[in-house]
């Protein structure tokens, strides 16, 4: 929790994350109830790829190449369904479809964490998310296993780690832990779509230029300044110390040692 938010704004934007979450559940619960079967083909070949991963066998009749991402979300549960020695139940499309809808719902969640982190503002924070539970697009395929949404989940997350909280002094060093959320999200991105690799490349390219900026290395950054600022205190107190001393004369002959 971002510790200059007062208890009233913090009650609020806890509102706005749960009526995000709620929102993106019920619009979920709506696709998945309106659409019968597989809208698209993509999603029958993730799942089919899942399902051959466990159990180590090829792929066949495989049209595309396509990552592995997408399929390596549902490995779990076609590995519950082997161990359950039902592998080809009739729960398994209804649990894969209701993991797709929680990959949208996550997607809307994490857009609405991202604007708290970036505003603070309650109301702000409601209209992220619900614009991203809310778009057409993504509840078209908010139930159905495809690439782009856990791609979106992924760059999302990572936008969400690599952003510091609010009031978080400039130069202060980020756990290692975000370094990991922001790792694996890209991770998930890239895995689940390659045309997310620009995007990741300029995200990792941001976080590094960033860390640098604030922390000593490139000109203009906070740390830079404080650094240059230190220096010159430190510069301008020895020299003052260096006039205020008395001077010492300079020895004589006739007080030389030994004379």
């Amino acid at each position: 929790m971002d510790i200059q938010e007062a208890h009233p704004q913090r009650r609020a934007l806890r509102r706005a994350l749960t009526a995000t979450a709620l929102v993106a559940l019920a619009l979920g619960a709506w696709s998945f109830l309106a659409q019968h079967g597989w809208p698209m083909a993509d999603a029958v070949e993730y799942l089919e790829r899942a399902r051959a991963f466990v159990r180590g066998e090829p792929v066949i009749d495989a049209q595309a190449i396509r990552p592995m991402g997408v399929s390596l979300l549902f490995v779990p549960l076609f590995a519950l369904a082997e161990a359950l020695g039902t592998p080809d139940a009739a729960w398994l499309a209804p649990a894969a479809r209701a993991i797709a809808v929680l990959l949208a719902a996550g997607t809307a969640l994490a857009a609405a964490q991202l604007a708290r982190r970036c505003t603070g503002a309650p109301l702000v924070v409601a209209v992220a998310g619900l614009v991203v539970a809310t778009n057409p697009v993504l509840l078209r395929f908010a139930a159905v296993p495809l690439a782009d949404v856990a791609a979106t989940l992924g760059i999302t997350l990572a936008l969400l780690a690599l952003t510091p909280r609010r009031g978080t002094a400039p130069g202060t060093a980020r756990p290692l832990r975000h370094g990991l959320v922001v790792g694996a999200a890209a991770s998930l991105a890239c895995l689940s779509a390659y045309k997310t690799l620009p995007l990741v490349g300029v995200l990792a390219a941001a976080a590094v230029l960033g860390a640098a900026w604030r922390g000593r290395g490139l000109p203009g950054a906070p740390g830079a300044r404080a650094a240059r600022w230190r220096w010159g205190s430190r510069s301008r107190s020895a020299s003052r110390r260096r006039r205020s001393a008395p001077s010492m004369p300079a020895p004589t002959a006739a007080s030389a040692p030994g004379s």
